[in-house]
């Protein structure tokens, strides 16, 4: 039997395993706000739905869409690359530094240019000291691998060469900091930070999928679906 004194410590250890989390508080292109919360090896991000978010797992890119609405767990990993087919070409994705950018949620920023084909597509603001917070490089290596191993599957889709431009620019964000803000050739704002804390404590199964919930593949899901619209 432990004793007291050990189950205190075995207590706080899990409870408290958000000590070094990491907190990013961001709006999108409509203004939802977006929050992205890392610790350690695991992430998860929490959209404008509360019932809607996804957790990644930063050593095995295991990822999941949770929904506990419809208690559903969806394993959205990509398992391999996707082939980026023969008749297609990919882009030729430059990022062209301007200089320096304005002051975002209290990080000095870089100002970049995102060019496909010669043609400007976004104008992004980054910052090298973001990416020191904790988990922050990670992420966005692993990030970067993610969406260069579904550029293929976008290619077949038929994406815009900014939007696939996009994509593949994280594996350089790994190198040059995290991005702060991003404005269209329009003037619009698709994606700005708000705010970072750092030091966050969290509940000790806030990186759990939730007791009840199903795990399924896409493809199970898609089954479900057909029943369901057949009956």
């Amino acid at each position: 039997m432990k004793s007291p004194t050990v189950v205190l410590i075995l207590t706080l250890m899990f409870t408290q395993s958000g000590f070094c989390a990491t907190k990013v508080m961001s709006t999108n292109h409509r203004k939802q706000p977006l929050e992205m919360v890392i610790e350690h090896n695991m992430a998860r991000f929490n959209g404008a739905q509360k019932h809607n978010y996804q957790l990644i797992n930063l050593d095995t890119h295991k990822t999941y869409n949770i929904n506990t609405r419809q208690g559903t767990a969806l394993d959205m990993s990509i398992s391999a690359n996707v082939p980026v087919p023969k008749k297609v070409k990919l882009p030729k994705v430059q990022l062209k530094k301007i200089g320096g950018g304005p002051k975002i949620a209290s990080y000095a920023t870089l100002h970049y240019q995102l060019l496909a084909n010669g043609k400007l597509c976004e104008n992004l603001f980054v910052s090298p000291k973001a990416s020191k917070l904790e988990g922050m490089k990670t992420l966005i290596g692993v990030m970067g691998e993610m969406a260069n191993a579904s550029k293929g599957a976008m290619l077949s889709a038929g994406g815009t060469p900014c939007r696939i431009a996009s994509t593949l620019i994280f594996e350089k964000f790994a190198r040059i900091g995290i991005l702060m803000k991003s404005v269209n050739t329009q003037g619009q704002v698709t994606l700005e930070i708000t705010r970072i804390e750092t030091d966050v404590a969290l509940d000790g199964a806030y990186f759990d999928i939730p007791k009840g919930i199903e795990v399924m593949t896409l493809q199970n899901l898609m089954r479900r679906m057909r029943k369901s619209a057949q009956q």
